[in-house]
């Protein structure tokens, strides 16, 4: 019975100590952030395929090694842009956004 219960308490143990997958957004990779701020471009202002640069809020170049909370991304197509902030969200399916630059054409 003890040996059962020492099971029992490591396995919650080591859940509780394991990050949860759901906060494994709140801080992305350049290509998520990327993914992301292309998604907005298309749904916001229903470009085509819009060409997507991010760099980490506050950086001018990303560390590969690192995942960061907010990044400043920019969008363009056929002489139109605009920049937007994506940050991370505990939801494993969100992000959040904060329009920097709307659409502006040439």
């Amino acid at each position: 019975m003890r040996a059962k219960l020492t099971v029992a308490l490591s396995a919650a143990a080591l859940l509780l100590a394991a990050p949860s997958a759901a906060s494994a957004h709140y801080y992305m990779g350049k290509a998520e952030a990327r993914s992301n701020a292309r998604d907005f471009a298309i749904d916001r202002y229903g470009v085509i395929d819009p060409g997507i640069y991010c760099r980490p809020q506050g950086a001018k170049q990303p560390d590969p090694r690192y995942d960061y909370h907010r990044w400043v991304c920019g969008w363009y197509e056929e002489g139109c842009g605009g920049a937007v902030l994506i940050y991370g969200s505990h939801s494993p399916t969100r992000y959040y956004y904060r329009v920097l630059s709307g659409q502006r054409c040439e």
